[in-house]
């Protein structure tokens, strides 16, 4: 009786996990479904002591009036690997003190649009090279919602590259250079290849990397192609790539291509080792060592083959 009771309320449990409304799911919004903006990046070419102003439109594309606030952040790249850091309270850049949006806090209405005007006032004396920042722009419904479940709040960041001045020509290695490269087996039988490139440039590159693969003894010739990645000036990016390698030892050439033709190289050698080929290397070398330490035995076995014949 009494299981069969407990059977019942497990089944009443476990029909109204699916057929009641969940709250906090109706409070977690798409907020990139709501709202467009133009542009996504914004690229800004000035000299010292110029003022420009560039337009952001925001449409809000659903039926409902649509809350907006925005802000201005630094940017830094001290992740090597996705190269952006938003809001870092020690990056200390002083871009974001020369820009100004002509509205902060606004209601956009159902299927409209709103145009936000971004000033850029670079000082006289300021440095020459790459800028970057953030303008985050936080969409909310202006209806009430249920303050019991807590709400998720979505940013949608205009990404803003500045280079301020003119570049000067410089050779590709007075503008960066390769801090490591590392390739060695990895899990799986799989191998395992590490670029580390340094911006020593003031302004942004915008990089392009291939390591091409060579086999000096067995393995294979193999060009692996590396993501296209921007380096923010002076700072560090990481490549990290997985691919399947025949044994053998080989010589790799690491190409990063900085734009316009210009260049950096790197080389290092490494091997590929499996069970079969490891074996076959052990017994090469063991051979060359006896006929070392036999040379003088061999030698004379060999002169008197010849006389005896």
């Amino acid at each position: 009786m009494f299981k069969r009771i407990a059977i019942y309320i497990t089944i009443f449990l476990l029909l109204g996990m699916f057929l009641v409304p969940n709250r906090a799911f109706a409070q977690a919004f798409d907020y990139t479904k709501m709202i467009k903006i133009t542009p996504v990046i914004l690229n800004i070419n000035l000299k010292p002591g110029q003022e420009q102003t560039y337009d952001l439109n925001l449409e809000n594309v659903i039926s409902l009036p649509l809350g907006v606030s925005l802000n201005i952040e630094t940017l830094d790249a001290t992740d090597e690997l996705s190269g952006m850091v938003f809001g870092n309270p020690h990056a200390n850049s002083p871009f974001v003190f020369w820009m100004s949006l002509s509205e902060k806090q606004f209601l956009i209405k159902e299927k409209d649009s709103k145009v936000v005007t971004l000033t850029v006032k670079i000082p006289k004396n300021a440095k020459e090279g790459s800028y970057t920042s953030v303008i985050f722009i936080t969409p909310f419904v202006s209806k009430p919602l249920d303050k019991s479940v807590p709400t998720i709040v979505s940013r949608i960041g205009i990404l803003v590259l500045a280079d301020i001045g003119t570049p000067k020509e410089k050779q590709p290695q007075d503008m960066a250079k390769i801090l490591n490269l590392d390739i060695r087996p990895s899990k799986n039988n799989m191998t395992e290849a590490t670029v580390r490139v340094e911006n020593t440039y003031n302004f942004n590159l915008s990089t392009k990397a291939k390591i091409e693969l060579d086999p000096l003894l067995l393995g294979e010739q193999k060009i692996i192609e590396l993501d296209d990645k921007r380096i923010l000036a002076g700072k560090v990016r990481k490549w990290q790539d997985v691919f399947n390698l025949k044994p053998g030892i080989y010589k790799s050439l690491l190409t990063v291509s900085l734009g316009q033709g210009r260049l950096i190289y790197a080389t290092t050698y490494f091997s590929v080792p499996s069970l079969s080929s490891f074996t076959k290397y052990l017994l090469l070398l063991l051979l060359i060592v006896l006929v070392i330490l036999l040379r003088k035995r061999i030698k004379k076995a060999v002169s008197v083959l010849y006389k005896g014949a």
